[in-house]
């Protein structure tokens, strides 16, 4: 949670604004906690701001674990890439 704090502070005032939409990357997501956090804090921030996730992770058990997790908080899954993002990105295209 500090983390997510010291990253959207800065942010605050325009995230508070309606129809607001933030695109959010972990390039080693792990299971997926700073996503979860992020995407948290900004929804307590604004309830109406959408929040896009992505990430990417080298691990596979970690790797699932964030997809279902993503997937039962209304994410979309597919946005978690398996892999390495150093070697091979795969959000090269989003950049």
């Amino acid at each position: 949670k500090l983390m997510v704090n010291l990253l959207v502070a800065p942010d605050a005032d325009a995230l508070s604004l309606p129809g607001v939409v933030r695109t959010v990357m972990d390039p080693a997501c792990g299971t997926g906690g700073m996503l979860s956090a992020t995407d948290d804090h900004v929804k307590a921030l604004n309830p109406g701001a959408t929040v896009e996730v992505y990430g990417q992770e080298l691990n596979p058990e970690s790797w699932a674990i964030c997809r279902s997790d993503l997937m039962i908080k209304g994410q979309d899954p597919e946005n978690i890439r398996f892999g390495n993002s150093f070697s091979d990105d795969g959000h090269a295209r989003r950049k």
